[in-house]
């Protein structure tokens, strides 16, 4: 008996950890997160379907100074370049799996990058820490660390 229980919670586990670990909304913990100068977010919303390979996400924001940002994208971890709405430093998006529950992730604009994120999933798939590196307003590498938690 217990034999059956500990293979049926295996089992369970096992199924559970196989979704895409960005299915969900997802909302950012302001308070774990750091932000390098000018570049702090007060609020953020990001809700991912996945379905196959295939995730569709919408992320809705608000910078420091109040000015909302509404942004979309569909595409694959697959390396490809997919075509990214709303947001002004980039017109398309690639993203990678690079291990595990890790992702890289990197936006263009006109072909340049402007900007990329290292993805990492932590407590059982409940928390989403986001590693960004972006050009700030004088061309230099601004890092910003965000935590978000699963809703």
């Amino acid at each position: 008996m217990v034999m059956v229980i500990a293979l049926l919670i295996t089992a369970l586990t096992t199924a559970a950890r196989s979704t895409d670990p960005f299915q969900g909304t997802w909302k950012l913990n302001a308070a774990e997160s750091k932000f390098a100068p000018n570049q702090r977010i007060r609020s953020q919303i990001i809700t991912n379907e996945v379905r196959r390979d295939v995730i569709k996400q919408v992320s809705d924001t608000v910078n420091a100074n109040g000015t909302a940002m509404h942004v979309e994208f569909t595409g694959k971890h697959d390396g490809k370049d997919y075509a990214i709405r709303g947001l002004p430093i980039a017109d398309v998006i690639s993203s990678t799996r690079i291990a595990g529950d890790a992702y890289v992730f990197v936006f263009k604009k006109g072909g340049e990058e402007t900007a990329s994120m290292r993805i990492f999933f932590f407590n059982l798939g409940k928390t989403m820490n986001i590693t960004q590196r972006i050009k700030n307003v004088n061309g230099k590498d601004a890092i910003n660390i965000m935590v978000l938690d699963k809703q």
